[in-house]
């Protein structure tokens, strides 16, 4: 699957995120759930049409790799 919405976050720990909405990457009504997202990001920054692809797991065996946001929690 590749993105097309979304944005990288670095916090102040240097750690850096992939920031995109859950419908972005699952589809809940038609079963689909993904293993790995692959990310198109440009390799070059002289030549943009130079592109390489990152893989990114979503699950280690049975337990999920991301973080979401409580749907009740307030902002």
């Amino acid at each position: 699957m590749e993105l097309r919405d979304g944005f990288f976050y670095s916090n102040p720990k240097e750690k850096l995120f992939f920031i995109t909405n859950r419908h972005v990457i699952l589809d809940e009504e038609k079963k689909y759930f993904p293993n790995v997202v692959r990310l198109s990001l440009h390799a070059n920054q002289n030549d943009l049409r130079l592109n390489r692809d990152y893989d990114i797991p979503l699950y280690k065996g049975a337990k999920k790799l991301w973080t979401e946001l409580n749907p009740s929690a307030e902002i």
